[in-house]
C-alpha cells in the first residue's frame, strides 16, 4: 500500500469521525429542542388550568395584558411545533414563547398573592392574638395543620377544582378556629393587640373587656407587671 493511499484513508477516517461527531451534536440539538417544546407545553397547560380555576371562582378579573401574553404564547408554541417538522432548531421561537409564559406566570402569581393575602391575613393576624387563650389551646394541632395547607397554597396556585376545594376548606377551618372564641368584638381585638405589644395598661380594662376575660377561664391567661421592668 502506497503512502498516498494510506494518507487518503486517514483523511477519510478523520472526515467520518468529524461527520459522526457533527451528527451526534445535531441529534442532541434536535432532542434538546423537542424537550424544550414539551416542557413549554406543560407549563402552558398548567397556566391554562390555573386561569380556568380562578375564572370559575371569580377570584379577580385578569388584565388584557395577561390574556395577551397567554394567547401569544399559545400561538407561538403551535407555530414552533408545526415548524419543528421541517426546521429542527427553534431557538428564537422557543425563547419568545418562554418570555411570554414567564410574564404570564409572574402576573398570575401577583394576582394570587394579593387574593390570598386578602383572604388569609386578617384571620391569621387575629389567630396569632388568641392562640394562647384556653378556647384555642386544644385546637393548636388543627391550627398548625391548617396553616401548613394554607402556606402551601400561598406558594402555588390551585390547578383544578380539587385543589380549590382543599384551599377553601382550609380557609373555612381557619375561620372556625377564630369563631370558636366567643365575644371577639373590635374592642377585645384591640386590647389583645396591646397585650401582644406590651402596651396594655389597667386603664384598658373596661367593663366589657373584664367580663370577656372572666369568661371561659381566660383570666388566668393574663398577667400584670410593673412598667419598665
Amino acid at each position: 500500500m502506497s503512502l498516498l493511499t494510506i494518507a487518503q484513508e486517514l483523511v477519510d477516517q478523520t472526515q467520518q469521525i468529524e461527520k459522526s461527531r457533527s451528527d451526534r451534536a445535531e441529534t442532541k440539538n434536535i432532542d434538546d429542542t423537542y424537550q424544550k417544546i414539551v416542557a413549554l407545553q406543560q407549563k402552558l397547560d398548567t397556566l391554562t388550568d390555573q386561569v380556568t380555576v380562578l375564572r370559575e371562582n371569580d377570584v379577580v378579573p385578569l388584565s388584557q395584558e395577561f390574556i395577551g401574553h397567554l394567547e401569544i404564547a399559545k400561538q407561538k408554541l403551535i407555530d414552533a411545533q408545526q415548524a419543528f417538522q421541517s426546521v429542527r432548531r427553534q431557538v428564537s421561537s422557543i425563547s419568545e414563547v418562554q418570555t411570554c409564559i414567564e410574564r404570564a406566570e409572574d402576573e398570575l402569581k401577583k394576582v394570587w398573592s394579593a387574593y390570598t393575602a386578602k383572604r388569609i391575613n386578617p384571620i391569621r393576624t387575629t389567630l396569632e392574638l388568641i392562640r394562647g387563650l384556653p378556647d384555642v389551646h386544644n385546637k393548636l394541632n388543627e391550627h398548625h395543620e391548617v396553616l401548613h395547607v394554607i402556606g402551601d397554597f400561598e406558594k402555588r396556585l390551585p390547578r383544578n377544582s380539587a385543589d380549590w376545594f382543599k384551599f377553601t376548606q382550609a380557609i373555612a377551618r381557619y375561620q372556625l378556629i377564630f369563631d370558636s372564641v366567643e365575644g371577639l368584638d373590635p374592642e377585645i381585638i384591640e386590647f389583645l393587640k396591646k397585650v401582644r405589644n406590651r402596651d396594655a395598661t389597667l386603664a384598658d380594662l373596661t367593663e366589657n373587656i373584664l367580663t370577656w376575660c372572666y369568661e371561659g377561664n381566660r383570666l388566668q391567661t393574663f398577667t400584670i407587671q410593673l412598667g419598665n421592668v
